[in-house]
């Protein structure tokens, strides 16, 4: 097994959620919308693109370190193929994000077949399923026990159970878990904790959860430093492994002639909210299929547009422009109710 400095390993130079790890992700995307040729640039003369305060803040390689280990470049400085679903509103920040932590190896050299961000999940659920009460993990639960663990099999109820019965509230120290931490509390899935150093799951995502601990151990773990694409950092920025690869693929009849109210029944039909009676375009079978991406929508979503654009593209608008403006004019109503 790995030393613990390498364990779960994320690079530390920035968090992508507070202001300064935005900073550093909008700088990357501006400089590769700005300069066609961002991909013939040594990182030397990437680096001399960015603003003055961010090449101040520490040693500017490793900024090209750090968007690298969250999958935004790849060793040549090319774009990760996902960044292009976020540049055309397809997918927000967050989930681009979640999507590229859930295809974090288990340490550098990717040395068993696990995923950080699935035994998370998976503990948590099985955590859940013995005690609603205990569904939460502490940093020091995470060393204890999550690193130990190498194959999915090991998170079993007699596992977890020990977990609850041996609690550790101590404030341990590791680094990289302050990362994975800081950074999953900005995730829905999880339940908002003043304390950070402990994860809480959120009993509104069980559907995500229940999913995860069926499915997760089914995403590829590509073992010794190998690799689907060129290279890891190529692996991180794709647009079909982590959560992406366990995403149900969904038969749609293609019909050039859907319009907005077509995508928004198919939309309430996929992720459960209201039943389809059009058996035409699509099965029976798939009522509520996306339930366990309430939160990460635009995922599932883009599975679909991948086999069909024209539906995906109407489903992309509808979840990331009218369904928010519903949410809008439904608070004003409630506010007004309130008043």
């Amino acid at each position: 097994m790995s030393d613990n400095s390498n364990i779960w390993y994320l690079d530390r130079g920035k968090n992508f959620f507070t202001d300064e790890g935005k900073e550093l992700f909008n700088t990357v995307i501006n400089v590769a919308n700005t300069y066609s040729y961002i991909e013939k640039m040594t990182s030397s003369e990437l680096i001399e693109k960015f603003p003055q305060r961010l090449k101040r803040s520490g040693n500017p390689n490793a900024l090209l370190t750090t968007a690298r280990n969250i999958g935004i470049i790849n060793k040549q400085n090319k774009l990760g193929k996902n960044i292009k679903f976020y540049l055309n509103d397809q997918l927000k920040y967050e989930e681009l994000i979640f999507e590229n932590l859930t295809k974090v190896n288990y340490d550098k050299e990717s040395s068993y077949p696990v995923k950080p961000f699935i035994v998370i999940c998976k503990a948590l659920y099985r955590l859940y399923t013995l005690d609603k009460n205990e569904a939460y993990i502490t940093k020091a639960d995470c060393i204890k026990y999550l690193y130990n663990v190498t194959d999915y099999f090991q998170i079993t109820n007699e596992y977890c159970d020990n977990i609850i019965k041996n609690r550790s509230f101590d404030r341990e120290s590791a680094a990289v878990l302050d990362i994975w931490f800081n950074a999953l509390q900005n995730f829905s899935i999880f339940s908002y904790s003043n304390d950070t150093s402990i994860l809480k799951l959120n009993e509104d995502e069980l559907y995500y959860y229940k999913f995860i601990d069926e499915k997760g151990g089914n995403i590829p773990c590509y073992l010794n430093g190998s690799s689907k694409y060129e290279s890891y950092y190529d692996d991180l920025g794709s647009d079909d492994l982590g959560i992406n690869y366990i995403v149900p693929s969904v038969e749609i009849n293609k019909a050039n002639n859907l319009n907005m109210e077509d995508a928004k029944k198919i939309y309430e039909y996929l992720f459960g909210i209201c039943p389809y009676e059009n058996t035409s375009l699509i099965g029976n079978e798939y009522y509520g299929v996306y339930r366990p991406f309430k939160s990460i929508k635009n995922i599932a979503i883009r599975k679909i547009y991948k086999n069909n654009t024209n539906l995906g593209n109407l489903l992309f608008a509808y979840n990331n422009y009218f369904v928010k403006k519903e949410i809008n004019e439904w608070a004003i109503k409630v506010k007004k109710r309130v008043q």
